[in-house]
Order: C-alpha cells, then sequence, then structure tokens
C-alpha cells in the first residue's frame, strides 16, 4: 500500500499513515477536480450566497491532503464551528439520527429530479449515489441555469464526499440525512462532522487499524494551524482561505509519525491565529484594552487550593497508552526551569509586541483619515465662501437690473435712444439669468465633491 505525503498531495483512494502504537490507519478519500471546477461556473453573486448559506463548506475542495502522543489536545465545537462559518449558537437545532434516514423522493425534490430519476447503488449494505452522477447533474443545470438546484446539489455532494465520507466516490444516506436536516431545519451539522471524526479514530484503535471515514480536510487543517500557523496568518485570518500562507512540513507516513512523536507543548499554538469572533479586530483590540481594566484577583481564598483531578477512565486509558499521569499544578510551578520561565516570558513579550504593532499601525492609519476630514473639511468651506460671494454678485445684478428697470423713459423724439436702451437692459437680463444657471449648477457640483470626499474617508 502506498504511503500518503500528506502535505502536498490530495488523498485519493487508499491513503495510509501510522500512530505511535503502530496502528494503519487508511484515509477514505475522493477525486474532487471535476467538482472544483464545476463549482467555478457559478457567478460571484452565487458564489456569495452560497456561502452565506451553506458556510464556508465550499472552501474544502482547495485542501489537500494523527496522534500527538506527549500531549491531551482534540478538535473543539467551537474550532470546527468557526472553521466552516457555522458556529453552534446556544438552544441551536444541531443534526441528530431519527431512527432513519431521510426519504429518496424528498432528495429527488431538493435537487431538481424526479423519483424514478434518481440513480441509488448499492454497495455491501451501502445505499447512495454515485460521484459521477452528481458531477453530471451539476453539470446539466450550469448549462441550464438553474443555479438554485446548482448550488444544492453541489452542497449535498460536498456533504458526502467531504464532511461525511463513509465509501470512496459516493455519498451514502447518512450524508443525505445531515444535508437534508440543515436545508429543511438549519440543523447544525458540526457536532455531527467531530462525533463521526471522533468514533472513527476510537474504532480504528480498537480494531488495531481500519479506515478514517470522517473529514480529514478539516482535521488537517485543524492540525496544522496548531502545529505551524503561530503569526504567518495575518492579524484577523481565515483558517480555510489563509491556509496556503501557513508552512506545512512534508513528510511521509513514517516521518509524520516521527514528527508527532517528538512534539512538545511549548511547539503547540494552544488557541489558533484564526480563533476568534470578531472581524473587526480594532474592536476585538479596543475591548482587550477595555478589559485589562476591569480584572478580579482571585486566588486560593476565594477559588481554593489548585488541584488536578482525574477520573479512573482516564487514567486507565493514558496508562494503556504508556503517558505518564498528569503532574500537579503545584509541582510544575516548583519544578519550572529558569530557561522554561525565560522562553515563556519571551513568547509573551513577542506577543504584546505584535499587538503593540498592530495598534500603532490602527492608530496612524486613524490620525491619516483624520487628517484627511480636516483638509476636505477646510475646502469644503472655501468652496462655501466661494459660493457665498457669487450669490452676492448675482444680488447685485439683480438690484441693478430693478433699478435701471424702473428709472424714467426718456422725452418723445429719441426714440433711437429708447430703442438702445431696452436692447441693453434686455441683454443684462440675459446675462443675470444665465449667471443664476452657472451659480446653481457650480453650487451642486462642489457640495457633491465635497461630500463624496467625506465619505470616501
Amino acid at each position: 500500500m502506498e504511503e500518503v505525503q500528506i502535505n502536498t498531495s490530495q488523498a485519493t483512494e487508499c491513503n495510509a499513515t501510522e500512530t505511535r502504537r503502530n496502528i494503519r490507519i487508511v484515509v477514505v478519500g475522493n477525486e474532487f477536480e471535476k467538482i472544483d471546477e464545476l463549482s467555478r461556473l457559478m457567478s460571484k453573486e452565487d458564489r456569495d450566497a452560497f456561502n452565506r448559506r451553506y458556510g464556508r463548506i465550499l472552501d474544502l475542495l482547495a485542501i489537500r491532503c494523527f496522534e500527538l502522543p506527549n500531549l491531551d489536545m482534540v478538535p473543539t465545537i467551537e474550532e470546527y464551528g468557526l472553521m466552516v462559518r457555522l458556529p453552534v449558537k446556544e438552544k441551536e437545532v444541531v443534526y441528530q439520527y431519527k431512527g432513519r434516514y431521510v426519504d429518496e423522493k424528498k432528495i429527488a425534490k431538493l435537487i431538481g429530479l424526479l423519483p424514478n430519476q434518481l440513480k441509488f447503488e448499492k454497495r455491501g449494505s451501502i445505499l447512495g449515489l454515485r460521484r459521477t452522477f452528481l458531477e453530471d447533474r451539476l453539470k446539466v443545470l450550469a448549462e441550464q441555469g438553474h443555479w438554485k438546484h446548482f448550488k444544492i446539489t453541489l452542497a449535498l455532494t460536498i456533504y458526502g464526499l467531504i464532511l461525511f465520507p463513509f465509501t470512496s466516490d459516493m455519498v451514502d444516506q447518512a450524508a443525505m440525512d445531515v444535508f437534508f436536516q440543515f436545508e429543511e431545519n438549519g440543523a447544525n451539522p458540526v457536532p455531527a462532522i467531530l462525533a463521526d471524526t471522533f468514533l472513527s479514530m476510537m474504532v480504528c484503535h480498537q480494531k488495531k487499524g481500519g479506515y478514517l471515514r470522517c473529514c480529514s480536510h478539516m482535521l488537517y487543517v485543524w492540525i496544522m494551524t496548531h502545529l505551524y500557523a503561530r503569526h504567518t496568518m495575518g492579524p484577523s485570518p481565515d483558517p480555510l482561505r489563509d491556509f496556503d500562507s501557513v508552512p506545512t512540513k512534508d513528510f511521509d507516513a513514517r516521518g509524520w509519525n516521527e514528527e508527532f512523536s517528538h512534539t512538545k507543548d511549548n511547539q503547540i499554538t494552544w488557541v489558533c491565529p484564526w480563533y476568534h469572533f470578531e472581524d473587526d479586530v480594532g474592536l476585538l483590540i479596543e475591548e482587550i484594552k477595555s478589559a485589562w481594566g476591569d480584572i478580579k484577583w482571585k486566588g486560593e481564598k476565594e477559588l481554593g487550593k489548585t488541584r488536578v483531578i482525574a477520573s479512573p477512565e482516564y487514567k486507565e486509558w493514558r496508562k494503556a497508552r504508556g503517558v505518564p499521569p498528569p503532574t500537579p499544578m503545584e509541582a510544575v510551578h516548583n519544578e519550572a526551569s529558569p530557561a522554561s520561565l525565560s522562553q515563556i516570558i519571551t513568547t509573551m513579550t513577542s506577543e504584546a509586541e505584535r499587538m503593540k504593532a498592530q495598534m500603532t499601525f490602527m492608530k496612524e492609519k486613524a490620525d491619516a483619515a483624520d487628517l484627511r476630514i480636516t483638509i476636505l473639511e477646510a475646502q469644503c468651506r472655501k468652496k462655501d465662501k466661494e459660493i457665498k460671494d457669487l450669490q452676492n454678485d448675482c444680488e447685485k445684478a439683480c438690484a441693478d437690473a430693478d433699478q435701471a428697470r424702473n428709472a424714467k423713459r426718456p422725452r418723445k423724439g429719441k426714440e433711437g435712444k429708447e430703442d438702445s436702451t431696452s436692447a441693453e437692459m434686455k441683454k443684462m437680463q440675459d446675462h443675470l439669468e444665465l449667471m443664476e444657471k452657472e451659480l446653481k449648477r457650480s453650487t451642486q457640483i462642489q457640495k457633491s465633491n465635497c461630500l463624496g470626499r467625506l465619505s470616501d474617508s
């Protein structure tokens, strides 16, 4: 069996890796190139609508695809929820198996087919739709411009091949059931994705080998970002879209086994850089700054003596894996070497400097914006003065015209001079009307420009 290059190649048929106990775990994989190509047929508006409806599952198509023996660390619901932008909220409906899978007719209706057009295939006891059938359906929908059914079919395909893979190149009924509950009732699939991962790993360890039938893409991103991301993803990163910036390593199965076996706690980024709840970094920094002013110190008097308590089952689990028992916190503090303390201080100093640099940069941007606004306000005041002067000139010209109209008419016998005066008055009136039109146009243009510049700032 060929071993996988986890970092650079995409899982295809059977990709194997090893654990600390030399258990061979085969990752169930699928081919996604054609689906990725078909997804790019959507317009930007349709892609945005897809992301709003189904989260960031479309970005998993770009991820190309592990035990840490010295660490107690597992993915959490919060991390997986933020990864695909489907966070589990309080009292939110989550997926639950209701004793039977969704009816085939309902799936056919979702993707715009009649029940007799849905070509289910059976492999052993598993019933589902082949990847090639769904690819052909996506192609037809794209050619016909039926983007509503296209987006639903694409999401169903990703659910079956990436989020809940079980049989190679097939979307089975279990994946359809999860997708249908999300589509009809908004049931969040993230807890099911995580439970599927833990269950698959547990089965592999119990059998001392087997197939890892879970979302390996999300597990891979979770591991790589905890190990190698640190400060490489920017101040407010997206775990999937900014994953290319993570400097991952390129090992075969034996190399990864060696890498994970020697990973220590100081090599792990315990809180991933993408684990944030606010897209506005400035707002987040302000909240952190204000929180420092409201610290309530509590010690042993309020909280009691620090203890580490583990259940008997957890102790047996660690013992079976050959992991030393957890060290009490007091012993950790007493045994902390100057070197480790120095390393902790260095890490904290580095974090503080990074946040200080971000705050300085944002302050500079705010100062530049304030200066720009001041300049534009001055320009607006100058234009207002020019407009006022034009209005005064216009009022003066109108007064002169009225005075000329009310002047005494010339005596009889001087008709030629009277005609000349009338011609001059008409010419002046036309000139005044032209000045009024030009004044109105100039006023509108100047005000529009000033408002536009202020809004841009």
